[in-house]
């Protein structure tokens, strides 16, 4: 189900690329059907600064938020549907890192992974050594 969701969006996408401003229009909620969370969450304005701070809370703006195309697709789409992306993008993210793990950050031996024969330690930086110890 969520594949067919996303084939569907990339279809719209791709039909909706010749005409970006109408599309962006309905989007706002100014076209024919009815705005949208995403469109609503879009055309909100920032609360005004409280003593509480909570975390969703944008930093004072003098204008709104306009949001992406693809954020406000992707916050239109069911909770459920919503929710199994994101995992999937997870486990797609930690299959990535694990393939390529073998490209190194940096060009720096203290970058790189391995262990001390001497001691086994995994880490070539921090702690107090071994000191030649087993």
């Amino acid at each position: 189900e969520a594949r067919l969701k996303i084939e569907q969006l990339e279809e719209q996408e791709g039909k909706g690329a010749s005409s970006s401003s109408s599309s962006s229009t309905a989007a706002n909620g100014g076209g024919t059907r009815p705005p949208t969370r995403a469109a609503a969450a879009q055309s909100r304005r920032p609360p005004e600064p409280s003593s509480s701070k909570d975390t969703n809370d944008p930093p004072p703006h003098l204008g709104t938020w306009e949001m992406d195309r693809d954020s406000s697709d992707f916050l239109a789409l069911d909770d459920e549907l919503r929710s199994n992306l994101r995992r999937e993008k997870s486990k797609r993210l930690a299959e990535v890192r694990q393939q390529m793990r073998f490209i190194l950050d940096t060009d720096d031996v203290a970058g790189s992974r391995g262990k001390w024969k001497c001691c086994g330690r995994e880490e070539y930086l921090g702690g107090e050594g071994c000191g030649g110890r087993r």
